[in-house]
C-alpha cells in the first residue's frame, strides 16, 4: 500500500515539474517566427505572455506538497532532483510533438491553447503527407472549369460542355458581344449572375453566403502548390512563392505562412465586432475554402491546408473548412458575400476580393493586386 501511495505521488511531481515551461516555450516560439512578410502584412502588439521565472524557479527544486498524509513517504522513494535544463528540453519535446490522433474537435477543445512552434508545423506536414485519409484526390464536380479566366479574359474552354454554369452565362452575356469595354472583368455582369444563382430562384440550397460575422479564407490549392519546388513546411513556417506569375514575376511570398494568418486573424479578432456589422450573437469563426480544379493536383496541397487548420485550431482560433464541395460557382457565391475576406494568389480570388468590396466587405491582410498587371492573371 505505501509503495501504491509513493507511486502516486512521484507522477503528480513530474507532471508539476514537465508543465511549468510549455508557457516559456511559447513565448520563444512566438519571438523565433519568420517575419518576412511583416512589412505588408498585418500584425500584431506585443503579446502578454505571463513571466515563468517564478515556475522556472519552482521547478528547479523538489519542496513536497505540505500534505500532512503524502509528506512522511517522500523521503523513502523520492526522485532524483532533475536541473531545470533538463526540464526544459522535455518540456519542448512535449510542445512540439504532433499528435495525429487529435481530431479538430480536440484541437478546439483546448484548455490552454498555443501557437504551433515550427517544429509541430514540420512534425505535422511530415506526418501528415503519409496519412491516406487526407492526401486523397479532391471532388471536381467540372475537370478544367476555369470561371476565374472565363471573367478576367473570356478564355471559357468548358462552356459548351457546361450550359447552366456562371462560366457560361458571362460568356453569353459579356464576351459574344466583343465590345471592348465588356470583354474582362465586367463585374456589373457578374453581379448579374450572381443574382440568377441566388438560392430562392435556383432553388439550390448549395449557394449560401456566410454568416456576417465569419471570416473567410481563400487557398488556392492544386497547381500552384504542387509544383516540384514547393516545400510544404517551408510554406507552413516561412510561406512560399507559388507556382503562379503573379508570384514569380513579383518575387512575393503568395503561400502565406501559419503565422501570418495568426496575425491577421488574432489581431481582427481582438478587435472584437467593431469594423463588421452582425445581427447575431454567435461568435467569430473562421472558413477556409478551397479546392482544385484538376483531379491529380492535390498531394501537398491537402498536407498545407489539413497543416494550417490544425495549426489555427491548435492557437485557438474556431476555424472549420469547406475543401469537399467541388464547386467552383457555388465556392465563387459563398466568398463573394464574406464580409471579412483574406485573399490567396490568382485572379479568381482577386475577383472575388473585389465584390467583397462591392457587397460592403473588407479585405484582410496583405493584398496582391498592385503586383502585376491584370494581364499576368493567367
Amino acid at each position: 500500500m505505501m509503495l501504491e501511495v509513493d507511486q502516486e505521488f512521484l507522477s503528480l511531481e513530474v507532471t508539476t515539474k514537465r508543465s511549468s515551461n510549455p508557457t516559456k516555450l511559447r513565448e520563444g516560439n512566438r519571438a523565433n517566427h519568420s517575419s518576412d512578410y511583416q512589412a505588408a502584412a498585418h500584425t500584431n502588439g506585443n503579446k502578454n505572455v505571463p513571466s515563468t521565472s517564478a515556475s522556472t524557479a519552482e521547478a528547479s527544486t523538489t519542496t513536497p506538497p505540505t500534505t500532512t498524509t503524502m509528506a512522511p513517504k517522500l523521503a523513502t522513494t523520492k526522485e532524483p532532483t532533475k536541473e531545470p535544463q533538463q526540464q526544459e528540453q522535455q518540456g519542448l519535446l512535449e510542445e512540439d510533438h504532433f499528435d495525429a490522433s487529435m481530431t479538430l474537435d480536440d484541437y478546439r477543445a483546448l484548455a490552454n491553447p498555443s501557437r504551433p512552434s515550427q517544429e509541430w508545423l514540420k512534425n505535422c506536414a511530415e506526418t501528415l503527407a503519409t496519412d491516406p485519409t487526407i492526401v486523397k484526390t479532391f471532388p471536381v464536380l467540372r475537370p478544367n472549369y476555369v470561371l476565374g479566366d472565363c471573367i478576367k479574359s473570356c478564355y471559357c474552354p468548358e462552356r459548351g460542355s457546361y450550359k447552366t454554369t456562371m462560366a457560361s452565362y458571362y460568356f453569353r452575356w459579356a464576351c459574344r458581344s466583343r465590345r471592348s469595354n465588356q470583354l474582362k472583368s465586367n463585374l456589373t455582369i457578374v453581379e448579374k449572375i450572381l443574382g440568377e444563382f441566388h438560392v430562392d430562384k435556383k432553388h439550390d440550397a448549395n449557394f449560401t453566403k456566410p454568416l456576417p460575422q465569419d471570416i473567410v479564407i481563400h487557398l488556392r490549392l492544386g497547381d500552384v502548390l504542387e509544383d516540384r519546388t514547393i516545400n510544404v513546411t517551408k510554406a507552413l513556417i516561412e510561406g512560399s512563392q507559388a507556382a503562379h506569375p503573379q508570384s514569380h514575376r513579383g518575387k512575393i511570398k503568395t503561400v502565406r505562412s501559419v503565422y501570418e494568418y495568426l496575425d491577421i486573424l488574432e489581431t481582427e479578432m481582438a478587435q472584437g465586432d467593431n469594423h463588421h456589422t452582425t445581427t447575431t450573437n454567435s461568435p467569430t469563426k473562421v472558413v477556409i475554402v478551397g479546392a482544385s480544379h484538376k483531379p491529380d493536383a492535390y498531394q501537398k496541397s491537402r498536407v498545407y491546408a489539413a497543416c494550417l487548420e490544425r495549426g489555427l485550431a491548435k492557437a485557438g482560433i474556431p476555424v472549420t473548412s469547406r475543401l469537399e464541395g467541388g464547386n467552383a460557382d457555388v465556392d465563387f457565391y459563398y466568398m463573394s458575400h464574406a464580409q471579412r475576406f483574406i485573399t490567396s494568389t490568382g485572379g479568381f480570388s482577386r475577383l472575388m476580393g473585389q465584390l467583397v468590396q462591392n457587397h460592403g466587405g473588407r479585405l484582410l491582410g496583405r493584398s496582391f493586386d498592385n503586383v502585376t498587371s491584370m494581364a499576368e492573371f493567367q
